[in-house]
Formats: structure tokens, sequence, C-alpha cells
């Protein structure tokens, strides 16, 4: 199945092109147009995996904030609902700055991403430095406003608002995977290549469904909207 998938184009994960990333852009501004250049979403995933035998394999993948084994990773879906990147089967114990690395470097490749105005949303825990300025955007955390210049205050928490309402719109729509696909609500295997193996089916199997069936909590919220919801 998995190298069918691989070559099979319905099913395909793959990196908006400058063009894509506009078109889809256009959908979150008509949502929200304080965000006229957001044409994704990450999300940290955490998904329980079948203990170790080994004691520092178990350690490693134990996530001490849930109390269990997992692995972890991230994923960015585009408006339009589509698993655009992901990488995943990382051990529990990491936390969304190692697993996102990957991603926020790809932000940065200026062959992909041309257009520094344009980027992604993530919630208050996703790292972003001065180098993802435009690129990833997060709601204000606690204290944030106050260390603001009074004269850009308003503007900032309207701005972070509207970040966390797009946010909360799609939060559904990023645990697609797992409502789809119940395999996901039992442990993984442990053994990092059947793991990789069906997680990368799973996350190609979901694409093809929105590309195929057109259902998808986020397409639903982007593409046809509130008049699709009446």
């Amino acid at each position: 199945m998995n190298r069918a998938l691989a070559g099979f184009s319905p099913a395909r994960i793959v990196w908006p092109s400058i063009a894509r990333q506009r078109a889809l852009s256009r959908l979150t501004a008509d949502r929200h147009p304080l965000l006229p250049f957001t044409w994704g979403f990450i999300d940290g995933k955490n998904l329980r995996v079948q203990k170790p035998s080994a004691r520092d394999l178990q350690n490693a993948h134990y996530n001490g904030w849930l109390h269990a084994v997992f692995v972890t990773g991230t994923l960015c879906f585009s408006a339009d609902g589509l698993i655009v990147w992901s990488k995943h089967n990382y051990p529990g114990s990491w936390n969304d700055a190692d697993t996102s690395f990957d991603f926020r470097m790809r932000l940065l490749y200026m062959n992909l991403n041309p257009d520094t105005r344009y980027g992604v949303i993530a919630d208050s825990a996703s790292p972003c430095g001065d180098d993802m300025l435009g690129r990833i955007m997060t709601p204000l955390k606690e204290g944030d406003l106050a260390r603001l210049v009074p004269s850009v205050r308003a503007v900032a928490h309207r701005k972070s608002k509207a970040i966390t309402f797009i946010r909360q719109s799609i939060e559904w729509g990023m645990g697609s995977v797992e409502k789809v696909f119940h395999r996901l609500a039992f442990p993984l295997p442990y053994d990092v290549q059947k793991r990789r193996i069906r997680l990368d089916n799973l996350f190609r199997l979901a694409n093809y469904r929105v590309r195929t069936v057109e259902i998808s909590d986020i397409r639903t919220t982007f593409v046809y909207g509130r008049v699709d919801n009446q």
C-alpha cells in the first residue's frame, strides 16, 4: 500500500507553490480580513505507541506531561484541508521546537516561499523567532501585550484575537486524521519502520479522502464557509 500511495496523485502530500499560497490566503482573508497572507496551519500531534521492551527506548518515548508513551510530530494543513507537510515518529519526550525545526527551515527556503509575507498560524506554544517574522503567527502570550508600546497594543490585541478565532475555527479539522482512521485510537507499533509506514499511509489516505470526497472540517470552514453551514 505504501508504494502505491507514494505514486498516487490524489494522495500526494506536496508543498504549495507561491501561486497556490496566494489562492489559499484569499480563503483565510475572506474569513478574517486581518489575516490576508495566511495559507496554512501547523499543529503538534501526540499518538500513543506500544511500550518498547528496552528501558532506554521507553524512557525516550515517555511524555512526562501526558504520563504515557507517545510518538510526536508536526503536521501542516492548508486552508483547503490538505496535509501539505508532515514530520512524525519522533520520541514523545521531544517538544514542539524539536519536531517543527525542519518545517521552520523549509519556510526560509526562498525558492519555495519567495514572498516573505505569506505564512501559517500556530498556537502560542510554537517557537517563532525573528527569522520567522511573518512566516509563523501565534496569539499573544500572557504578558506580551504589556511589553508593547502603547501605540500598537490595540492593533496587536485585535490581530491576536483574529489568530485565535481562526485557530478555533479549524481546531477540529486538524484532528480529522484521528477521527476518520480509528486505527490511531490504538497504540502504534514500537517498531520505527512499521510505525513510519503506517503513519505515512494514513496521512496520504486523509489527503485522498479530502480530494475525492471533499469532506473536511477545514475545507468546510474556508472553501464553502458560511453558505455551507446554513
